[in-house]
């Protein structure tokens, strides 16, 4: 019976997806998206059935393992059929960033500055010793590598995001009318030393820039050579994941174990399908969760109200408190956290109905947005959908920050927007014209 129910939840999502063709170029991310929960949902079936494995669960896993599996596979569903609700549609006019090249060069320069600076703070406090030694699962939030709460912990945690959002306006201004083409490489550059940096420690987040790059290249600039760019980021956005897979564990840490990455790639034929179920980790993450869930007695475990609210709170941890209350947060394992997803059915139905709020007041606005500025829109879109992933992966405190993210973005697009838009009122003998017109 679960079989027939997985294939016919499968070939229903096939066909909802193939009614609408290409991919469409306002919201590339939520289209890829959907395409992960179908290839997530066909690798839980699989190793259902014991043609593949999966650790999270050989690890981690309660004694039910099919059905948390077959109630995964429906959860992924659900979620695929809620994103229908997110799609920005045709809003918003071509592909071509609607900014002027001057505000696009400052954002740039801008851009280029914070980075600069977040990442010279970040280097400067690291026990690089330390760092190195825990690399095979990287906690940034270890106070034992860097001091919890204060600026130089904030500006590790900030540092992935500063790669991506060098990596978006170098795409913003090879898309412009007058490329600045120096500015541009050199924030392709600060997005590339991010990754290097990520991928030294073996961290998936390395594929954040040019997975940026490469999808807002596809949203903005269209085919002006645009395909070597998408290419670039795709393959860029492939060896980040597979070469943060194939470090971990391996014994060797820091920039000195990049140079073996490809010999550990190639020298097993089970890496593609383990970084198959690397990507896909998600929804063995939302399994065994559920497991834990539905084995809890009930009453037996429940998070404090605080941490609770503070999950949904957008401020950094030293500000509002959170780090004060991390012991609190409940993991599958010390090197896997309980998923978001999992967190909301522990949180009841109040949390529930928050983060649904959240998630479709911040669509809506991404949605004005694209009507807006559609370079804006699909970035706030692309930010909307790495919360959804992360959410099947990372806690809920943890998942949440693209979502804010996504609605700064947007925001700042609607002020703009509507501050060109302004017309001066006439006044004096122009109103006095206007108003009584002669002929």
């Amino acid at each position: 019976m679960h079989d027939l129910a997985i294939a016919l939840i499968i070939a229903v999502e096939l066909a909802l997806l193939s009614r609408r063709g290409k991919p469409p170029r306002q919201a590339p991310a939520l289209f890829l998206f959907r395409l992960y929960l179908i290839a997530a949902q066909i690798m839980a079936w699989l190793v259902m059935h014991d043609l593949a494995s999966h650790e999270m669960l050989d690890l981690y896993g309660g004694p039910d393992r099919k059905n948390d599996l077959f109630l995964a596979i429906v959860a992924a569903a659900a979620l695929f059929l809620a994103t229908r609700l997110l799609d920005p549609g045709g809003q918003g006019g071509g592909p071509a960033p609607a900014t002027a090249h001057g505000p696009v060069r400052m954002m740039a320069s801008a851009c280029a500055t914070v980075w600069t600076a977040l990442f010279l703070l970040a280097a400067s406090t690291l026990d690089q010793e330390r760092l190195w030694a825990t690399s095979n699962y990287l906690d940034l939030t270890d106070p034992d590598i860097m001091t919890r709460g204060a600026a130089p912990g904030l500006a590790l945690g900030a540092l992935p995001y500063a790669g991506a959002a060098a990596a978006a306006m170098a795409a913003a201004l090879y898309a412009a009318p007058r490329p600045g083409r120096r500015l541009a490489g050199l924030l392709l550059l600060q997005g590339g030393v991010t990754s290097i940096w990520l991928l030294a420690a073996h961290s998936r987040a390395a594929a954040l820039a040019p997975a940026t790059f490469a999808i807002l290249t596809f949203v903005w600039t269209g085919g002006r050579g645009a395909s070597w760019r998408l290419v670039t980021g795709g393959l860029a956005t492939f060896v980040a994941l597979a070469g943060a897979l194939a470090g971990r564990n391996a014994g060797a840490h820091g920039l000195a174990s990049l140079a073996s990455l490809p010999g550990q790639i190639t020298q097993t034929n089970q890496w593609l399908p383990r970084l198959a179920g690397n990507v896909t980790e998600g929804v063995f993450a939302v399994a065994a969760g559920l497991g834990e869930w539905r084995a809890a007695a009930p009453d037996a475990v429940s998070f404090p109200a605080i941490y609770r609210w503070l999950s949904f709170s957008p401020l950094p941890s030293a500000v509002d408190g959170f780090a004060s209350i991390l012991d609190a947060q409940i993991r599958l394992h010390a090197f896997a956290p309980m998923p978001g997803y999992v967190e909301l059915a522990w949180f009841g139905p109040a949390g529930l109905a928050l983060f649904i709020a959240l998630v479709a007041g911040v669509s809506r606005m991404g949605v004005m947005a694209t009507r807006a500025s559609p370079p804006a829109g699909a970035a706030a879109s692309l930010l909307l959908v790495a919360c959804l992933y992360l959410m099947a992966a990372y806690p809920v405190r943890t998942a949440l920050k693209p979502l804010w993210l996504s609605l700064m973005v947007s925001a700042a697009a609607l002020a703009i927007s509507r501050w060109r838009t302004q017309v001066a009122r006439p006044s004096g003998r122009q109103a006095h014209d206007a108003a009584h017109p002669t002929f």
